[in-house]
């Protein structure tokens, strides 16, 4: 079963990213990747890949991600690897993008020079995970040269995953109504809510922790992507804003490796339009110019047209005015077929139980009027003999 029950539902549900910094008011951009996988298998799989593309890595010493749910190091699995070929870049942010190894990272160029840098987290050794905050606390050291000064754009990426996707809750609760058991045999429903750097309903010691110290900031959100992969057998329900069809997965084995070896079906790609910017003063690098956010494509595509070949000049500061993202949400309900040996075993004892029941209420209402209707017919007979 795929989520949870709304009487087991998490108390918290939201994403909060932050990092520390020796630099104040250094404003660090941000752009959040989120793919959502249902995969179609017998315990209904679920995987939440988060990427984050952090725009200015020099003030940064290290980066903390909150979950609302509880998982372990066995949980999580790096994707960085992944894209040591140009096909898989390509495919996750759909540009024209080539790739070239470098230790721990992976230089991402476009014809105009490098772009940004992914680089390869050791789970064991870089990550640091924690239950705490009833939740779990991710962080990782952004690692620099010491005679870096290029203030160039990193990128990371990983996976949590579940077995069964109550570990998600919030983010995927199974909603069962109190009829359920007559309404349908074989069609369940779950609600996807995910939300990130949203305030109410947090664990207060966690926002206060933010808040007061000094060297703890929020990033400031330029653009979330939030991706939903269903089965195509899968329905998934919105309003047409909140969640967008976008197209179908592609097949021949695309996926597998990033998937884990997972023998995939065909899958629906559904994309989040509910992002809302703000306008906000920042003090931001004079390079990192705004680009454009991602309304007519369909995948993580970053459109940044900047020349970068020039990666050690020098980087300024100034205010801007930027679209930024305070908070973001996005709902949408999912139906899909249940069909397997529980769910047959239950219907048929059901069918078999109200036949008996039913046999037995006829077999006491003849034995209780059968008197009256011999009668009744005899009555006839005579009637219609004279």
């Amino acid at each position: 079963m795929l989520g949870m029950n709304r009487k087991n539902k998490a108390k918290y549900s939201s994403i909060q990213i932050w990092y520390d910094s020796n630099v104040s008011n250094a404003n660090v951009c941000l752009d959040v990747d989120i793919n959502l996988w249902r995969l179609n298998s017998p315990k209904h799989q679920a995987y939440f890949d988060i990427g984050l593309l952090i725009r200015d890595i020099a003030p940064v010493n290290n980066v903390y991600i909150y979950f609302p749910f509880n998982f372990e190091y066995g949980n999580i699995v790096d994707l960085g690897e992944k894209f040591k070929t140009p096909e898989m870049v390509q495919g996750v942010f759909n540009e024209d993008l080539f790739v070239k190894e470098d230790n721990k990272e992976i230089i991402v160029s476009d014809s105009n020079g490098e772009r940004y840098r992914i680089y390869c987290l050791d789970v064991g050794e870089d990550l640091h995970v924690e239950n705490k905050y009833d939740g779990t606390l991710v962080s990782f050291e952004v690692k620099k040269n010491e005679d870096d000064e290029s203030h160039r754009k990193s990128y990371y990426r990983f996976r949590v995953k579940a077995l069964k996707a109550q570990k998600f809750s919030p983010f995927i609760e199974h909603y069962k109504p109190k009829n359920s058991f007559f309404e349908s045999a074989f069609i369940e429903t779950e609600m996807i809510d995910v939300r990130i750097n949203e305030k109410r309903n947090q664990n207060r010691n966690l926002i206060d922790d933010i808040k007061k110290k000094k060297q703890y900031t929020r990033f400031v959100l330029t653009n979330v992507h939030f991706f939903v992969m269903a089965s195509l057998n899968d329905d998934v329900v919105s309003d047409g804003i909140n969640m967008i069809y976008k197209r179908q997965l592609e097949m021949d084995d695309f996926w597998t490796d990033y998937l884990e070896k997972y023998k995939y079906e065909k899958m629906s790609v559904y994309k989040s339009n509910s992002v809302k910017f703000v306008k906000r003063q920042v003090f931001t690098a004079d390079d990192d110019e705004d680009e454009e956010k991602n309304k007519k494509t369909d995948g993580n595509n970053r459109n940044n047209k900047n020349n970068t070949k020039n990666n050690n000049k020098k980087i300024t500061y100034s205010l801007k005015e930027k679209d930024c993202i305070e908070d973001f949400s996005c709902f949408v309900k999912v139906k899909y077929r249940k069909c397997n040996k529980g769910t047959i075993f239950k219907y048929v004892i059901t069918l078999f139980i109200s036949t008996l029941i039913l046999s037995i209420i006829c077999g006491v209402v003849y034995d209780s009027i059968k008197e009256y209707i011999f009668k009744f017919f005899e009555w006839i007979a005579k009637f219609i003999t004279g």
